[in-house]
């Protein structure tokens, strides 16, 4: 065995070895946690959800707005049911419930949250207004929508708003700690 491939392995088992010492920072369980990426996700469909002029998929090739509104809103519902299901876990009263339980609540949950898009749109409309209001430099309200981080910040906090009022755990926190890394 070459030398480098020694120290590597020693590496390896003291980093493993570390691992079993009962910390917070050495649980492995990945899958009993929350993906960041594909709440990332939900936030940029939802931003699409939203403006449906101004925001435009890659992934899809519908032209319609139904059958794009379709593609995405069955795509948040499916990953959010999924996030959900799993966060569920760190609610006392489901922390030892039944997957299909769990499974039930979350897609209930779901429906609840996409159920109120129309009022988030409602008051991300009244943020624009504002914005293009409080800024005379501003040329017309597209250039707010699309340049504006404080506009993303505040429509994400209205989504995760609408979340946390569903006592979601988690996914709201990662959604607005999301837009404050950006803006």
């Amino acid at each position: 065995m070459h030398k480098l491939e020694s120290e590597v392995n020693k590496l390896i088992g003291d980093i493993l070895s570390d691992y079993g010492s009962g910390r917070d920072i050495d649980n492995i369980q990945t899958f009993d946690h929350p993906k960041k990426e594909v709440i990332i996700e939900i936030v940029e469909k939802l931003r699409n959800i939203i403006f449906p002029g101004y925001f435009k998929n890659g992934t899809y090739r519908i032209y319609t707005v139904r059958n794009n509104m379709t593609m995405l809103l069955e795509d948040v519902l499916y990953n959010l049911i999924k996030q959900i299901s799993i966060v569920l876990r760190y609610v006392p009263e489901f922390e030892n419930a039944d997957e299909g339980d769990i499974a039930d609540e979350a897609e209930q949950l779901a429906l609840k949250f996409l159920g109120t898009i129309p009022k988030i749109r409602e008051y991300v409309d009244t943020d624009v207004q504002a914005a293009f209001d409080g800024d005379p430099a501003a040329f017309n309200k597209d250039e707010i929508i699309f340049s504006y981080p404080g506009l993303f910040a505040v429509m994400v906090n209205r989504i995760a708003h609408e979340l946390y009022m569903l006592n979601i755990p988690l996914i709201p926190r990662i959604m607005t700690e999301y837009a404050h890394s950006v803006t």
